[in-house]
């Protein structure tokens, strides 16, 4: 049988209009279909288009961004610092009074609209995760927390309710979670994760640097406090200038004087999404007890949100069988643990993958 070779070549697709996707970006609209959204916060990109379903999980702005608005009002606002500064010589004060306030302003009115157009030009050349003729068997990192409240006789995990308009799981609970993002590994933290729980993350293939096995704790911690509006951290005496890297989806974080805190993590579980999938996530799935929630964000989970609801539920109850069954699966692991007393990380984690068509359960 010939041997067929993957390249981008293989199937030619239609070119799409680069103008057009990246004027409707700038209009914080869908590239593709110019009327749903494309962020479902501040700088925080939604999952898929509400209207035409388009995945934006593929897109990599990373900090592209923010040079750009960088260039673009340093353009603005040099040339007429630079004419005022000649021809009229108003004092320091004067100056920066004005300079520094509408500097401020106009970044932050440039930076979602030009994160739009970015998202744009990528959807519109098919780059990262947006090129469709890619093979699908590449995997991305990524993290999900588990709040388990053990106040009671039974334990309880916390789970949201997915919006009935969303295209992934529409109406189904699920647990806070996401990709791992490239400034996950840059923030700072009030302790660094144990060094058992870093042996277990690196563990299994294919390894990871001990640098990805932080990111992946702070991105579990991160995606919580998106989509649930539960911090999980610790104050600090001093922050040391660690409140300026706390922007964006941290800003709860400085604003509460707290440093993510990912000490009190444990892993439970790894599962890597079959092949054939078009989005694939090589996926950890922490736990952590709901004392360690420090601070709530109020209006994250409301009526439109991606989550519209937050509800504890008990470990074996009916409401979970409706979960994704890797996930139930993972929670009959978590069940385990939490059975034989205070959680450790020298237990041993199951590590979910296929090879050869079917699934295998390794430990790490």
């Amino acid at each position: 049988m010939p041997t067929e070779t993957w390249t981008s070549a293989s199937q030619p697709l239609p070119k799409r209009d680069v103008w057009q996707a990246m004027a409707r970006g700038l209009r914080c609209r869908c590239p593709n279909c110019g009327e749903g959204k494309v962020f479902r916060a501040f700088l925080k990109v939604a999952d898929n288009c509400s209207v035409c379903g388009q995945d934006f999980s593929g897109h990599r702005a990373d900090d592209l961004p923010a040079y750009l608005v960088i260039v673009i009002v340093g353009h603005i606002i040099v040339p007429i610092a630079l004419w005022i500064e000649t021809d009229y010589a108003p004092s320091i004060a004067l100056q920066l009074s004005v300079y520094l306030p509408v500097t401020l302003i106009m970044s932050l009115v440039l930076l979602q609209p030009v994160k739009g157009a970015v998202v744009g030009l990528q959807w519109a050349f098919r780059m990262h995760g947006f090129d469709e003729s890619r093979p699908a068997d590449v995997e991305e990192d990524a993290a999900t927390l588990i709040l388990v409240d053990r106040s009671g006789s039974v334990p309880k995990v916390l789970v949201g309710k997915r919006h009935d308009k969303v295209i992934f799981m529409p109406g189904k609970f699920v647990f806070p979670g996401g990709r791992v993002d490239a400034t996950d590994n840059k923030i700072p933290v009030a302790a660094e994760i144990p060094k058992g729980l870093e042996k277990k993350l690196i563990g299994g293939s294919p390894k990871i640097a001990p640098a990805r096995a932080r990111a992946l704790a702070v991105a579990a911690i991160r995606e919580a406090c998106e989509e649930t509006g539960l911090c999980l951290g610790r104050k600090v005496a001093r922050m040391n200038g660690a409140a300026a890297k706390l922007t964006g989806e941290w800003k709860p974080f400085a604003e509460a004087g707290l440093l993510p805190d990912p000490s009190g993590l444990f892993l439970i579980a790894r599962a890597i999404t079959p092949p054939g999938r078009v989005r694939r996530f090589d996926t950890r799935f922490f736990t952590a007890d709901a004392s360690s929630i420090a601070h709530r964000v109020e209006g994250v989970v409301h009526a439109d949100a991606e989550l519209v609801e937050l509800v504890w539920v008990e470990l074996g109850s009916l409401s979970l069988a409706d979960l994704h069954q890797m996930t139930k699966m993972v929670l009959r692991e978590l069940d385990k643990r939490l059975a034989l007393g205070p959680l450790s990380h020298a237990a041993e984690v199951p590590f979910f993958h296929f090879y050869g068509g079917k699934m295998q359960r390794d430990v790490i």
